[in-house]
This record gives structure tokens, C-alpha cells and sequence, in this order.
């Protein structure tokens, strides 16, 4: 290889590296929009008295599942 060769690939992967750090800022940007607009919405559900809204709403957004009624640990079903 050529000092040219290596100097024009050093220079596109400089292009490469410079989009996608544009890119994650502005992934980083539109996630702290979403929290926002997220917080924003728990907090009118909380005023408007719907606690049950608010909390589904912050499960959502932790990505956590609410567990259904009645609902039992695998441990305690019986294993074949």
C-alpha cells in the first residue's frame, strides 16, 4: 500500500466516523425529546387524577411488563 492509498482511506473513514457521530447525536437528541414529551405525559395523566395511566405510561417507557392478575413463578407449576 501507498502513503496515498492509506491517506485517502484514513480520510474516508474520518467521513465515516463524522456521520455516524452526527447520527448518534441526533439519536441522543430525539431519545431526550421523547423523554421529555414521556414526562410531560405522566404528569397531565397525574393532574387529571389518572394514577392507573401514569403508571402504565412509566412502565412503558422503563419497558418494564405489568404481570397479569393472578399470576404465579414458574417454580410453581408443575414440571413434566
Amino acid at each position: 500500500m501507498t502513503i496515498d492509498s492509506l491517506n485517502g482511506e484514513i480520510a474516508r473513514l474520518n467521513d465515516e466516523l463524522t456521520c455516524a457521530s452526527e447520527a448518534h447525536q441526533a439519536v441522543v437528541s430525539e431519545n431526550q425529546r421523547l423523554k421529555e414529551a414521556l414526562a410531560s405525559a405522566e404528569g397531565a395523566f397525574i393532574k387529571a387524577g389518572n394514577s392507573e395511566m401514569a403508571e402504565r405510561l412509566r412502565a412503558q417507557a422503563s419497558g418494564e411488563r405489568p404481570k397479569p392478575a393472578n399470576f404465579k413463578l414458574p417454580s410453581s407449576r408443575k414440571v413434566a
